[in-house]
């Protein structure tokens, strides 16, 4: 069997006998606009809409016992829809009978095509979390494939961001502790060179005291020698012969003294005592500069990042704004829902069923209606709000309300319709 649509299918007419609380109801719902099964608590409000859900959705939706409690009759659900179908659901196993205006008959796969599971229970979209309603808005329009690896692409670049924002952090904070030295020098000072200095500065001085000492010697000598003259005149020639070659080492001693320099041994002992705090000082600075060079470059890789996630948050909502979405002033922002800049936790209670239908409208065009329990959580003027929206925009809505009062379009006491306000309109 082949069914035509070329409008967005309804129901026309809604039978139902000892299904579930409901004894006997029959409804011609608003083919546009709301329709409100009123009544109080356990009346058979919701055992309604069940029935829809079962006779349109498949038994996936059956419930454990869809028997009348005590009426000992087996459950009969008829739907007349407005494409010209007649869904039909009887019996102890709720068997399904789909038949067309010309007698053709057909299952549940030709329901399938038109009928919107999430439009028999518009309050799971409600209900779901911010992400999940973005991740169905997303499906419905085509690009949630495209955002998820945006998303991918964005979460891996927070995570490079925050490593390197920590390496950042924690640079900062050595640098902030460590000390410069501004008088320290480049490089570290050789202690090993300045013992060599010292060495060699030593070894001159103890050639030099030893020059110093057998120059003295040479002088005390030859002072003795002078006073001996007189009293050893039979070695005069000898003592003369004696001076005239000790003056001569002594001059060749003074010759060798006189290309001496001795450093200052002082000094370069106290530059090895000195050493080591100067080259504590260098490597402190060594350590500092090269901290001071990472820091450097983390920011930049840290800036690139940031850039990085610039660019795919652009690329996000230029493709968000390339697409249609199923409702003026829908978007995406960060991975959630919002309409008019409003998450869906800030929006009214109006804005949220819009936003809701709307989106399930979009996921099967097909559907022309939703299915809206225990409405009684939204006061009289945001569901008519929403009732003047859905009939502007041709949407049938059918929603239960504990409620007893005029916005109710029929009430069910005790299982059976007490108050029928039916619309024949179509």
């Amino acid at each position: 069997m082949s069914v035509k649509n070329t409008m967005p299918v309804r129901i026309k007419c809604l039978n139902i006998k000892e299904f579930k609380k409901i004894r006997l109801l029959e409804l011609k719902p608003s083919l546009s606009g709301l329709t409100v099964i009123g009544g109080r608590n356990n009346q058979g409000k919701t055992s309604a809409l069940d029935a829809i859900l079962y006779a349109l959705g498949g038994g996936k939706f059956k419930p454990s016992d869809s028997n009348n409690n005590g009426s000992g009759k087996s459950a009969e659900i008829r739907i007349e829809l407005s494409n010209g179908l007649i869904v039909e659901r009887k019996g102890k196993n709720g068997s399904l009978k789909v038949t067309s205006q010309d007698g053709l008959s057909g299952g549940q796969a030709i329901l399938d095509k038109f009928i919107e599971i999430l439009a028999l229970n518009i309050s799971q979209f409600m209900g779901a979390k911010p992400v999940e309603k973005a991740k169905i808005l997303l499906k419905t329009i085509g690009v949630g494939d495209q955002l998820e690896d945006y998303d991918i692409h964005e979460a891996d670049l927070y995570l490079k961001r925050s490593d390197v924002s920590r390496i950042v952090k924690q640079i900062k904070a050595e640098l902030q502790a460590a000390t410069y030295y501004e008088d320290a020098p480049d490089e570290k000072v050789s202690v090993v060179a300045l013992m060599e200095e010292l060495e060699r500065a030593e070894d001159k001085q103890r050639l030099f005291d030893g020059y110093v000492e057998r120059a003295k010697e040479y002088s005390d000598r030859q002072d003795s020698l002078r006073l001996s003259i007189d009293a050893w005149e039979e070695k005069i020639s000898e003592a003369q012969a004696e001076l005239r070659q000790l003056a001569e080492r002594r001059s060749d001693i003074g010759s060798s003294m006189d290309t001496i320099v001795v450093p200052d041994i002082e000094s370069i002992k106290e530059r090895v005592l000195g050493a080591e705090g100067i080259n504590e000082k260098v490597m402190r600075n060594e350590h500092y500069s090269a901290r001071k060079d990472a820091l450097s470059e983390t920011e930049i890789k840290h800036d690139k990042l940031e850039s990085d996630i610039s660019v795919v948050r652009k690329e996000r909502q230029q493709l968000l704004s390339s697409v249609d979405m199923p409702l003026d002033g829908l978007s995406i922002v960060d991975g959630e829902l919002t309409y008019n800049n409003q998450k869906w936790d800030c929006m009214s209670g109006s804005e949220q069923l819009i936003v809701a239908t709307s989106i399930v409208q979009a996921v099967n065009p097909d559907c022309g209606f939703v299915l809206l329990d225990k409405a009684e959580g939204f006061d009289l003027p945001t569901l008519n709000g929403f009732g003047d929206w859905a009939e502007e925009n041709g949407l049938q809505v059918i929603t239960t309300r504990v409620s007893i009062g005029e916005e109710c379009s029929i009430i069910i006491e005790d299982g059976i319709v007490v108050k029928d306000g039916e619309d024949d309109s179509e």
